[in-house]
Order: structure tokens, then C-alpha cells, then sequence
């Protein structure tokens, strides 16, 4: 019986390249690195930079739109830990690549996965408008949809 041939693309959202367990993996711990780093950071900041540090931060602004299921969990991994700085930076890192996005899938796939499994926290501020800004761009791919159809 010949081998099932491997998707090229996530069930949902589409419009991102399927990653192998392997791959996944990778990018979870890339971005649990970056946690870690980011929470042993003592008051003085990012000048302190504990062995693997420089590297933890490299590797997580590398991380590209492939990685966007990843940083989700990590967003919300960070937000179980009630740590503001890595919940932060990576919302900071998350956002943008999604009010980029062109593929509703994935903006209704992040509203959907940001904050589940979060229960309260004092970042569901932080969560809710991420999820806001994902139905805004959502409404504006729309909107230009309707434009187009009435030219």
C-alpha cells in the first residue's frame, strides 16, 4: 500500500505551511526558552543576560508566520504564569503578524485559540484585545471583499 502522501498546509488555518511534530516542537521550545529567559530577567532588565540568553532572544525574533499556532500557545502559556513581560513581547511579536493576514481562517483560528484554557488572569486584558483587533481585521477583509464586488 503506497504512503499517504503528507499535507502541505494546517487543517485550519490554511493559508500556513504544515510543520512536521518535529517542527512544532521545535518552535515550542524556541518560544519556552524565550519565557524562561524572560522571566529570570531580575529588575535591571534585559542587560542581564543568563547563559543562553542572547541566543533565546535571537531565536524568538526569528520566528515567522509559520510559528503563529505556537506563539498562541506560548501567549497563553505566558498568561497561565501571570508574567507580564513575556506576555507582552510576544503579543507584541503575535499581533502584527496577524492584522497582516489576508486569510480569515486564521484570524477566526487565533480569536478562537487566544485565551483558551486561560481561565482568570490579569492578562485577559491583553488576550481580549488581541481577539478584538483578529474580528476588526476580520471585518475589514470583508469590507474590501464588498468593495470589490461592487466595482
Amino acid at each position: 500500500m503506497p504512503e499517504k502522501p503528507q499535507p502541505t498546509h494546517y487543517a485550519v488555518p490554511k493559508s500556513l505551511p504544515y510543520l512536521t511534530a518535529e517542527e512544532e516542537a521545535k518552535i515550542d521550545a524556541v518560544i519556552d526558552k524565550f519565557i524562561q529567559w524572560d522571566i529570570m530577567q531580575p529588575e535591571g532588565g534585559p542587560s542581564f543576560q543568563p547563559k543562553g540568553g542572547v541566543e533565546a532572544v535571537r531565536n524568538f525574533e526569528k520566528l515567522g508566520r509559520e510559528a503563529i499556532p505556537a506563539l498562541i500557545r506560548g501567549l497563553n502559556k505566558a498568561a497561565r504564569l501571570e508574567h507580564s513581560c513575556p506576555t507582552l513581547v510576544i503579543s507584541k511579536k503575535l499581533l502584527p503578524m496577524l492584522l497582516a493576514s489576508e486569510d480569515e481562517e486564521l484570524l477566526d483560528y487565533a480569536r478562537e485559540m487566544i485565551g483558551a484554557g486561560v481561565g482568570r488572569t490579569s492578562h485577559a486584558r491583553v488576550l481580549e484585545d488581541i481577539r478584538l483587533a483578529c474580528m476588526k481585521r476580520k471585518n475589514e477583509l470583508a469590507r474590501k471583499k464588498e468593495d470589490k464586488a461592487d466595482k
